[in-house]
């Protein structure tokens, strides 16, 4: 009974129609991201700050029942887009619609005080509305600017969780065996025909025909060649290259790059299902991304009895961090965490260990290759950003003085990159926004690997 002498009977309905488009937009929020529920906060925010300037009274409260029906609307249709359990939204649009009949006038109590309760009330939940209003802004705000999407974000995608990826094949990771994988980003489109080993070539015959020597390119989306044309990737400059003027034997290239892999899954890509095409050289390629891959997935125990990876627990706040740029400038800006949500300490510890399991990848690769007959050899690549840097890619340095350990052999195209493209001209070898090689970057890197191979024992050399 006390709280009926607090409040209007079209008060009542106000706030069941303010929980309900909060309802709406929470829904939208939990299913599409912040941007997706702005539409809802905004107009809950703007019919709620309203009454800073209007203190409500019967008058008021019934000029705007229009905007509460609009703010109901907005909040239904959202609900009705996106699924969820809906049951306790009853009671709450039963308050909403009945709410006017209500008559509080027959509440026992002194009617003179409501007014004063009424307005405190009311600023409360205008400073409530204001502050999530000023949220709002800062999100919108920042989504604006850019500073904390993410690279599939920026590149017209979604936020994807770093630890709630898996692959649905056992031990690999590879596309839609004999598909067509369609790749279009604001600054290129591509398409990249898949074979019926899941990799981006042309269907090769087991047995290796007489006279020839097979490269096996194992890595990620560099090694799809990503931002060039099928044709125009490192591995197939490199095979053009190798065979004019002719060799020994004919060089033939198998094409097993995968946007997203990393060299544990390169291992056993090789061991299920390369190894029996004989090739005569692996080229494990290796980059930065890698480091954060076996950060969030694991290193060479990443893998169950039946080939499938373990679950990897994300962070509790990770799913604010998805929805939030604001969260993000907090947990990064503030906090100091990096795009896989861990602490400068923490990054570094886990980045001793990812760079430990990458040479144990590297490793395991060598010796399945004195098992199989081919040579291994490690391909470590900059990013743009990691160009004409004083100390080169430094935090690779641990991982080549390890490879060098366990007599794995390695190639750094750090100084071939520094030493073709000029400074101030990144641009022109690397898109911008994908970061990925053009055409004329897998030119230089097809070159660099080019010259290594001269020293690999058995590499056919020119009649």
């Amino acid at each position: 009974m006390r709280l009926a002498r607090l409040a209007d009977p079209r008060l009542a309905a106000l706030l069941a129609l303010a929980a309900l488009a909060a309802a709406g937009a929470a829904q939208k929020l939990r299913h599409q991201g912040v941007e997706r529920g702005l539409l809802e906060l905004a107009a809950l925010g703007a019919l709620l700050a309203a009454l800073v300037v209007a203190p409500p009274t019967r008058a008021r409260l019934r000029a705007l029942w229009p905007a509460l029906l609009l703010v109901a609307a907005l909040a239904l249709a959202a609900l009705s887009v996106y699924p969820a359990p809906r049951t306790w939204l009853i009671p709450v649009a039963a308050l909403a619609f009945l709410g006017p009949f209500f008559d509080v006038r027959a509440a026992r109590g002194d009617e003179r005080r409501r007014p004063r309760a009424l307005l405190l009330a009311f600023r409360l939940v205008t400073l409530l509305a204001s502050l999530a209003v000023g949220l709002v802004i800062a999100e919108v705000a920042l989504r604006a600017r850019g500073t904390y999407a993410t690279w599939l974000e920026k590149n017209g995608g979604a936020y994807a969780s770093p630890y709630a990826w898996s692959p649905a094949t056992p031990w690999v990771f590879v596309y839609e065996a004999n598909s067509v994988v369609k790749q279009v980003e604001p600054e290129f489109t591509n398409e990249y025909r898949i074979n019926s080993e899941g990799l981006p070539d042309v269907e090769h015959a087991v047995a290796k025909p007489e006279g020839e020597y097979r490269i096996a390119g194992v890595g990620d989306s560099f090694t799809l060649g990503q931002g060039a044309p099928w044709e125009q990737g490192w591995l197939k400059i490199l095979e053009r290259e190798l065979n004019e003027p002719p060799r020994a034997k004919r060089v033939v290239s198998l094409c097993a790059g995968v946007a997203g892999s990393d060299p544990v899954f390169g291992y056993q890509l090789v061991r299920t299902r390369l190894a029996k095409y004989k090739p005569d050289l692996v080229l494990l390629v290796v980059n930065g991304s890698d480091i954060l891959d076996v950060i969030a997935r694991g290193g060479m125990d990443r893998y169950d009895e039946h080939g499938f990876m373990h679950a990897r627990r994300a962070p509790w706040f990770e799913p604010a961090f998805a929805r939030s740029h604001l969260v993000r400038a907090f947990v990064m800006g503030w906090l100091r965490h990096d795009w896989f949500l861990l602490s400068p300490d923490e990054l570094a510890t886990r980045s001793a260990r990812a760079l430990e399991e990458l040479a144990r990848a590297a490793q395991a690769t060598r010796e399945l290759g004195r098992r199989e007959g081919f040579e291994t050899l490690v391909v470590l690549h900059p990013f743009d950003y990691e160009l004409h840097q004083p100390h080169g890619l430094e935090a690779f340095a641990p991982l080549r003085a390890r490879l060098d350990e366990l007599s794995v052999p390695w190639v750094d195209l750090t100084p071939v990159f520094d030493a073709a493209v000029p400074p101030g001209h990144v641009a022109d070898y690397f898109w911008p926004s994908d970061r990925h090689c053009r055409p004329e970057g897998y030119l230089v890197f097809a070159h660099g690997v080019a010259a290594r191979l001269e020293s690999v024992p058995g590499f056919p050399r020119r009649r």
